[in-house]
């Protein structure tokens, strides 16, 4: 006898019953374990930061890139000039990052390449990205670091090195005041750079070099060193008697020394003044001619 067909001509499959859920007091007991886990972390977390495990050691702080800035200055921005050790695993990084930007040394430009990275367990490693000094401002004796944008970032120390930059004295009476983070008149800077420029090769000088310098009275000039020629560039106002007239200027000055040293040596050429008109550069004095030597007999000195 045979059986009937089955409907749709395939395999009967027998269902799988679904695992059985966990009971609820299982479930209870994984939540209490859970629990007591965070609890556990918790603690020894709390543990970690106010134990002495994680804290700055006294000389924990490294510095890259600092070239003009002391660490003084560093431990100041970042709070560490008190008597109490930073534990690591708590820094405000983001706070102490921006302390650090606002030092006047550090380049604005560049503020990314600023950082702090926590190298555990005991130490900090400060990276500064800082400005580039352009020229050297010198007022009474001090000196200061000028970048390109005219910002004062810097004083040397007395006994530092020469940094082989232009040197700019300024004596005029209101530059007294000069101090770290002032920025510099525009037509100022303008001037200094375009000056620093000018060398003794390109005037035809014999001098060895050319000393910048400016006073209330004369504005900026030029020395030929040692002891030559002492050129008046003037005053300059960004809208009245703009800086961009330097090269002309300079053009000038070296016209005049090599038309005239055809008669007059460059060591009797005493102060040149350059006023550029369509007609003339400028005028130009000698100095007062040195006596003769008096010949002494043979064999005296």
């Amino acid at each position: 006898m045979s059986g009937l067909p089955v409907r749709g001509g395939g395999t009967r499959v027998a269902r799988q019953r679904p695992p059985a859920r966990a009971s609820a007091a299982h479930r209870a007991a994984e939540r209490v374990g859970a629990t007591v886990v965070l609890v556990a972390a918790l603690v020894a977390l709390a543990g970690l930061t106010t134990s002495g495990a994680f804290s700055l050691a006294p000389d924990g702080l490294e510095l890259d890139g600092a070239h003009y800035t002391d660490t003084a200055a560093v431990r100041h921005a970042l709070g560490l000039d008190g008597s109490g050790r930073l534990n690591l695993l708590t820094l405000p990084t983001a706070s102490m990052e921006a302390a650090l930007r606002a030092l006047p040394a550090v380049d604005p430009a560049r503020a990314d390449g600023t950082t702090i990275a926590v190298a555990l367990p005991d130490r900090l490693v400060v990276t500064l990205q800082e400005r580039q000094p352009i020229v050297t401002w010198q007022v009474d004796g001090a000196r200061f670091l000028v970048d390109v944008s005219g910002t004062v970032f810097a004083r040397l120390a007395a006994d530092a090195p020469d940094p082989g930059l232009p040197v700019v004295d300024d004596q005029r009476s209101a530059s007294g005041g000069l101090v770290v983070g002032t920025t510099l008149d525009p037509s100022d800077l303008a001037a200094a750079r375009q000056l620093a420029a000018i060398t003794p090769a390109f005037l035809g000088s014999t001098a060895r070099s050319l000393a910048i310098a400016v006073t209330d009275e004369e504005g900026f000039t030029l020395d030929a060193v040692p002891g030559l020629w002492h050129a008046v560039f003037g005053v300059y106002t960004i809208t009245l008697r703009p800086p961009t007239i330097i090269p002309l200027q300079a053009q000038c000055l070296a016209s005049l020394l090599e038309a005239d040293l055809r008669t007059v040596h460059e060591q009797s050429i005493d102060v040149i003044r350059l006023a550029p008109t369509a007609a003339r550069c400028g005028t130009y004095t000698v100095r007062a001619a040195h006596p003769a030597p008096t010949p002494t007999p043979s064999g005296k000195p």
